[in-house]
């Protein structure tokens, strides 16, 4: 039980970082802040089906092949394994909790937003940051 209050504080901690973001005078805060926000709410919410067995994140396990000894142990399940996405977070939430987010279009919507970001947007920030540094260097 102990290991959960530690991801629940993880979580929380996450959280406050995104809103302490919003404070900070840069073009690119604002965005950060929904990929910490983000990142606060799956770990919350995986942390909560973790509750009920610490299997049900997983969607996918280490093959037999690759694992050292008679059974799985969680280095295994780091190196090989993969965690639900956020897309069947809510899904998997309700059929083992009985937890039904009361919003799940503002979910899958907040998902679109943080995918968008994660693997667009923060790419061209640092491509731009990286063609402003270069430029600066040649000088």
């Amino acid at each position: 039980m102990e290991a959960y209050v530690k991801v629940r504080l993880r979580c929380v901690s996450s959280f406050y970082k995104a809103l302490c973001i919003l404070n900070i005078d840069n073009s690119t805060w604002y965005e950060l802040s929904v990929l910490q926000a983000a990142y606060a709410a799956e770990i919350l919410i995986k942390a909560r089906i973790a509750e009920e067995h610490p299997l049900l994140i997983f969607e996918s396990f280490p093959h037999s092949k690759s694992i050292n000894g008679d059974q799985v142990e969680i280095e295994d399940l780091f190196k090989n394994g993969r965690t639900i996405q956020w897309s069947d977070l809510p899904e998997r939430l309700f059929l083992t909790t009985g937890i039904k987010l009361p919003n799940k279009k503002m979910f899958d919507n907040f998902g679109r937003l943080r995918n968008g970001i994660q693997h667009f947007l923060l790419h061209l920030v640092i491509s731009m940051f990286q063609k402003k540094h270069l430029s600066l260097s040649m000088r």
